[in-house]
């Protein structure tokens, strides 16, 4: 299956946090400022480049790239200050170990993800940062509540967690962090679903939630360091 090269009007439709700074994911942004290291970056996947001009904001000399000419157009109007490029993030054009950070967002669903991490891998000598769509929970199909990025049908796969050290592994990368974000509350869902006056709901909630049912990742964020080759 190949992947459904991406627009503006995907972007805006899934409402892609990469489309503005103000969009920006804090997990995201937590984790660059924790792990990114040396004095370059490269922003695979950028789209609209906020990721990218976040990053140059930070003091890295920041390159985005893209496979999207209109997507990339947007950027270079919207972060002037910022370097954007076109090219295929499994053909990358760089030289090996030319990066010390690599960043590939919302990304690796589309593409083969061998090639991805191979060609990651390669151009980075320092810190790989990624994120995967995890595969959701029965409960939620069941519920009607699956997460915006489960509407994507561009999406080649869904990832599980338990899959991912052996993933990882095989290009050579070594995970530092991980961080689950992007939750589905189902027993909020279920409350503001109910007919009920607000003081019913928020009884009921407060009895729902005595419950401690389980919230639902829908996202993994990866922080790893390139293993010496």
């Amino acid at each position: 299956m190949k992947s459904r090269q991406h627009n503006i009007e995907d972007s805006n439709t899934f409402h892609w946090s990469s489309n503005s700074l103000s969009k920006l994911i804090p997990e995201r942004v937590a984790i660059l400022r924790k792990h990114l290291k040396g004095e370059n970056a490269l922003d695979l996947g950028c789209a609209q480049g906020a990721y990218t001009d976040f990053v140059r904001s930070l003091g890295f000399c920041t390159i985005g790239l893209d496979i999207s000419t209109d997507l990339l157009t947007a950027a270079s109007r919207r972060f002037q200050q910022s370097f954007f490029i076109l090219g295929d993030c499994t053909r990358l054009c760089f030289s090996d170990a030319s990066f010390d950070n690599v960043i590939a967002f919302d990304l690796i669903e589309h593409v083969d993800d061998d090639l991805l991490l191979t060609e990651v891998c390669r151009v980075c000598r320092g810190t790989v940062i990624l994120s995967f769509p995890l595969r959701y929970h029965e409960t939620l199909g069941r519920n009607g509540l699956i997460y915006w990025h489960y509407q994507d049908h561009s999406h080649l796969r869904y990832y599980e967690l338990a899959a991912m050290p052996a993933l990882l592994s095989r290009p050579g990368l070594r995970q530092i962090e991980s961080i689950e974000v992007d939750p589905v509350d189902l027993a909020s869902a279920f409350i503001n679903s109910l007919d009920y006056s607000s003081i019913t709901r928020r009884i009921i909630g407060k009895l729902i939630r005595a419950l401690r049912i389980r919230k639902y990742p829908q996202t993994l964020i990866v922080a790893c360091a390139v293993l010496p080759r």
